[in-house]
Order: structure tokens, then sequence, then C-alpha cells
């Protein structure tokens, strides 16, 4: 994941109870431009490519109190990267208590 953390559209969610909190869980996706060219369908309108949601854990301790359904929906988030911004990465920081 590290080695992927400076790529352009690279999105991280992490979820704790507060800011320095250890972590409860983390998702992470990255722009598959290559996924819409192997279709045959070229550059996505509006200039968005296909993602790879890489990867989601959750602690076993944090498990069935919803941290893993708002990962996922905070990595999925059709805003949560805007392509063609400056910035090449995003990053969610989600609280919850347990």
């Amino acid at each position: 994941m590290l080695a992927d953390a400076d790529r352009t559209g690279f999105v991280l969610a992490l979820a704790r109870a507060a800011r320095g909190a250890p972590l409860y869980g983390f998702a992470y996706r990255l722009p598959r431009w290559q996924l819409a060219l192997l279709a045959g369908q070229g550059a996505p309108s509006g200039g968005q490519p296909p993602f790879e949601f890489c990867e989601l854990a959750v602690r076993p301790s944090a498990r069935g109190c919803g941290v893993g359904a708002a990962l996922h929906d905070a990595v999925t988030a059709r805003d949560s990267y805007s392509y063609g911004e400056p910035q090449s990465s995003a990053v969610t920081s989600i609280g919850f208590g347990t």
C-alpha cells in the first residue's frame, strides 16, 4: 500500500475513535485506467477511471459495528477523489466509538 500512496487517484479511508487514537480499520483503492482500455471503452466520461478496491481491514474488536461498511462507502464514494485536481491522493478519516 505504501508504494501506491503517491499515485494519482489513491484513496485511503481510516476508521478510529478520535484523532491519534488506534485504528479500528482501513480501506483503500487505486485507479485502473487499463481496465477501461482493456475493455475497449477508452477513457471514461467525466475523466474518472474505474478503480480497484484493494484492501479493507477491520480490527476484530471493532467488527459488527458498521466500521467495514463505512470504510467501503467512504472509499467507493464517487466524490471521494476529484480526478484532475492538483493533489495526488485523498485520505478520509471516519470517527467511531465502539
